[in-house]
């Protein structure tokens, strides 16, 4: 993760996290900036740093950190769960475009202000202008490379213990699940589902942060009001409960509200019921699979 942060520093990023958000959603942020915002040639020597160091992010706090280094491990590093490395994917023919010289001199030329995002788009552009001929040579190298793959592939997952794959195959299914439930949260959100309020707590620290000085570490600062809340009287903190037990009457009332306009929309599937809130099914898809 160092390499990380010395390009988000060399991009002259800085983020502001409130007092409320954990590590996790700091690591979440700076994911979504590696994602979306910076260009994939800045990404890539870095990229291949940490596949040839077999670097593991420890961004995470130790409650999500066994999931997260798994899948981490999963995908760069699978010596860190005792399984050998597989034979590399060979990248799509638009990779293998978006990556070649021409694209790379390019981009060094005209295109270095563009985000990531924006220079995609560029070059998904770029890559629909190519007639078939043009094209045909990057489609042919894929081909043969993803036969190759697949012969190399099939003798290393034969060499494998029934033990490895079940890890591989258990920690590929929670990572699945974690995406759908991402995407099913984006989904509401979208959809302008109300949010729950946060504790008393964290209404007791927003009402602090105000008053906090600037030279004041955020570390320092969490410590302070901590002990504050600890050893504050319950009347003082029965005002942050009641405050609390106001706003999630009022959430209540606009979830239901929303719940039924859901309905009235023909989206009823994306209510969610207690009954289905409560079950251990696996997560499943607002958006493939329709009731």
């Amino acid at each position: 993760h160092s390499f990380i942060f010395e390009l988000l520093i060399a991009e002259n990023t800085h983020f502001k996290i409130g007092i409320q958000e954990k590590r996790l959603h700091m690591a979440t942020r700076i994911t979504s900036l590696w994602r979306y915002a910076l260009n994939p040639f800045k990404t890539m020597p870095i990229r291949e740093s940490i596949i040839n160091n077999g670097a593991r992010v420890s961004l995470f706090p130790p409650s999500h950190s066994s999931i997260v280094q798994q899948s981490y491990a999963l995908k760069y590093n699978y010596a860190a769960l005792g399984i050998p490395n597989p034979p590399k994917r060979p990248v799509s023919p638009f990779i293998s475009f978006m990556l070649s010289d021409n694209i790379k001199q390019e981009y060094e030329k005209n295109y270095q202000h563009l985000t990531r995002k924006e220079y995609l788009k560029k070059v998904s552009e770029f890559w629909s202008q190519l007639s078939p001929e043009a094209k045909l040579p990057y489609s042919q190298a894929y081909s043969e490379s993803i036969s190759a793959y697949k012969i190399e592939n099939a003798e290393y997952l034969s060499k494998l213990s029934e033990e490895q794959l079940s890890t591989i195959r258990q920690v590929k299914r929670k990572k699945s699940d974690k995406r759908k439930t991402l995407k099913n949260k984006r989904l509401l959100k979208s959809l302008g589902k109300p949010v729950r309020p946060p504790s008393p707590f964290i209404f007791f620290s927003r009402e602090k942060f105000q008053s906090k000085k600037t030279d004041e570490s955020p570390t320092a600062f969490m410590s302070k009001i901590s002990k504050e809340w600890r050893d504050g009287s319950s009347e003082m903190k029965k005002i942050y409960h009641n405050l609390y037990h106001e706003s999630l009457k009022n959430y209540k009332i606009e979830l239901q509200k929303w719940e039924l306009s859901m309905i009235d929309k023909g989206l009823g599937d994306v209510v969610q019921t207690k009954a289905e809130s409560a079950s251990k099914k696996p997560v499943k898809s607002l958006l493939t699979h329709p009731k």
